[in-house]
């Protein structure tokens, strides 16, 4: 394929083909993969002990069945956006729950209304900070003694980062 039909394709839809080029060139939707599934939503407990499955309701009012590759017991109870690859027709439909999400990502991003934030808490001579998803790290202020064990552990904060948490929790332990 020349190097004009290459250009093309990554920047046109529905291509037919390129001059030059055998076989025609295929559609960039069968070319380039789906994006994963997201959904937006607090995280519930349902069911009776043994049986219980964490559940969240997107926007779209569908409640679906999370399935994490872990547990993360800090998650419970937290609006989370969460990323993964979706089916539908969960059987028995649990709670409710239309769909199952297999998450491959979260990130926190509220606790009882009030925004936050998680990431790695790290320590730095005195101070401490956040290692976020996107490569900031913001200092974090009054850090509970409770956390200030939890170095190296992925956390959430809720509240502004410049006084205490309003809400805080370990959602994975540092890896030793």
């Amino acid at each position: 394929m020349t190097r004009r039909c290459l250009l093309l394709l990554s920047t046109t839809i529905g291509l037919s083909g390129c001059k030059g080029s055998t076989p025609a060139a295929r559609p960039l939707a069968d070319v380039v993969a789906a994006p994963a599934d997201s959904m937006r939503g607090v995280v519930q407990r349902i069911g009776a002990e043994p049986q219980t499955q964490l559940t969240a309701r997107g926007a779209d009012g569908a409640t679906c069945v999370l399935r994490f590759p872990a547990a993360i017991p800090g998650i419970e109870g937290l609006e989370v956006t969460l990323w993964g690859a979706r089916a539908t027709g969960v059987q028995p439909a649990a709670g409710g729950a239309t769909c199952a999400l297999t998450v491959t990502r979260y990130a926190v991003r509220a606790v009882d209304g009030v925004p936050a934030v998680d990431g790695i808490l790290l320590l730095s001579e005195t101070s401490y900070a956040l290692d976020l998803a996107g490569g900031a790290r913001p200092q974090v202020w009054n850090v509970p003694p409770t956390l200030k064990a939890q170095v190296g552990a992925r956390i959430f904060w809720a509240g502004p980062l410049d006084r205490a948490p309003v809400a805080y929790g370990v959602l994975e332990p540092a890896r030793r």
